[in-house]
């Protein structure tokens, strides 16, 4: 028996097939996600709901008219949107974790929601979600839709995780993975459970919420081509990412694509001494918990110093190429550790510190070189994910066993992973797969298959 795997990411919806007996994962494919729609306001990052069930449908119809074996449908997806049905607005939208109406202004004064946000709800009142007010959050996300919309939710409203959306339209059942429903912002993650006084202050008490799963339970079955198919809860992908990349407790992954995180696997969902402003506890699987720092600089950030190079070579030279030729050609720059005193900032995107204000500095005539800039950009990076990893570190009191690293942009670039080893003081290993949620998939499905030949109801 197989199962169908589905990721849904930022930018593509990868698929496959995992059979667990073999532990073969094969007949591979990937389509581009549904474009954003286009929209006056940067800030407002939102993708057709249509498009995307259109996507996974076709998907799960072209394997199910080639196999009769297939056990189960298992789903991986982005966190933190959700999609927020109104009957009094007919078109059904996924409101992505790179959605930031919240940092629009609320009034005349110039303060944003989520400044309306930080006066009404307290770091206390937040600490049993695991997470803080931040703009990807889809807390903050739906406050602003329902507040521009009259301030009270449609009576009949529901929310949905973008995996339980698809659930639903396949099944009948509006139900997520705890690991999905967590990064909303409104779960109570250790008990695994909405946090229903948080709910009510916020107004949202007259949304239907969907019903959380904390085991990988059947949440109904796709009928196809005669078959009846068992629909799994929707995981997180950081979870399937950190689950597929080999790391066990008490490691420290390191998540670098188009985003980045830290995760250390802990038994516990203590923050202690972490920085409840940016540091989140997240539900993994069996108990453990992912002590995580999210939106750290990443792949993209370094994008910004490739595409100054592009550009050059395309305004200067007329060299028409694509970002990912120029990152063969620098090949090893900036490899030497040494930068010759320049430094780099790579604060271009927002980060848990502060807004985007990257630099490069300490300048003299004979330092701006490319080998230059990117050492030194590595070694920023190399830097502030020390700092972080100690800082998780302090607030479990444990030091890391290892770390491991996984990501397309880790994986890509072994000068990063040399500047973060370096600067953390521990070696790390490389995940031995290029698609760890692929990878983390294939894990559940073997869990799930011995659950099943152990009797056992779920995981």
């Amino acid at each position: 028996m197989v199962y169908i795997a589905i990721d849904i990411g930022s930018t593509y919806i990868k698929s496959s097939l995992l059979d667990p007996d073999s532990g073969i994962i094969s007949e591979r494919n990937r389509a581009e996600v549904a474009p954003r729609i286009r929209q006056e306001n940067s800030l407002r990052f939102e993708v057709e709901m249509d498009a995307i069930l259109t996507a996974v449908r076709a998907i799960l119809d072209g394997y199910t008219a080639q196999r009769r074996d297939i056990a189960g449908i298992l789903l991986s997806t982005q966190m933190h949107g959700f999609v927020y049905s109104d009957p009094a607005c007919p078109e059904e939208r996924y409101i992505s974790w790179q959605d930031a109406r919240c940092l629009e202004a609320a009034d005349a004064s110039g303060r944003t929601v989520l400044d309306l946000l930080g006066e009404r709800i307290t770091l206390e009142e937040m600490r049993p979600t695991g997470v803080y007010l931040k703009p990807a959050l889809g807390l903050c996300n739906l406050y602003a839709l329902i507040r521009e919309r009259g301030g009270v939710p449609t009576p009949g409203a529901k929310l949905y995780t973008l995996g339980s959306y698809l659930i639903e339209k396949l099944t009948g059942r509006n139900i997520c993975h705890i690991t999905n429903a967590a990064p909303i912002g409104l779960a109570d993650v250790v008990n695994g459970r909405w946090h229903r006084p948080l709910i009510e202050k916020l107004g949202f008490s007259g949304i239907r919420f969907p019903e959380i799963a904390t085991q990988m339970e059947i949440c109904g079955y796709y009928e196809a081509d005669g078959q009846h198919i068992a629909v799994y809860p929707d995981v997180g992908d950081v979870q399937a990412s950190v689950c597929g990349s080999g790391a066990v407790t008490g490691d420290v992954a390191v998540n670098m694509g188009t985003a980045g995180q830290v995760v250390m696997l802990h038994e516990t969902a203590r923050i202690g001494r972490g920085d409840p402003r940016y540091y989140e506890i997240r539900p993994y699987f069996n108990g453990v918990y992912c002590h995580t720092i999210s939106r750290m600089p990443s792949g993209r950030n370094l994008d910004v110093l490739a595409e100054l190079v592009r550009q050059i070579g395309s305004r200067v030279f007329g060299q028409e190429i694509s970002l990912a030729e120029v990152w063969r050609r620098l090949g090893s720059c900036g490899e030497n550790a040494d930068s010759q005193g320049l430094s780099v900032d790579t604060s271009f995107y927002e980060t848990p510190e502060h807004l985007a204000d990257g630099a490069i500095t300490h300048i003299h005539r004979a330092n701006l070189t490319l080998e230059n800039l990117f050492s030194a950009a590595y070694a920023d990076l190399g830097r502030v994910y020390a700092g972080y990893i100690h800082m998780m570190e302090e607030a479990v009191g444990q030091k890391a066993k290892r770390l491991v690293f996984c990501g397309g942009a880790v994986r890509a670039n072994p000068m990063i992973r040399r500047a973060i080893e370096e600067a953390v003081g521990i070696k790390g290993v490389l995940s031995v797969s290029g698609d760890e949620v692929h990878e983390g998939l294939m894990k559940i499905a073997c869990e799930i298959e011995r659950a099943k030949a152990e009797g056992e109801k779920q995981l």
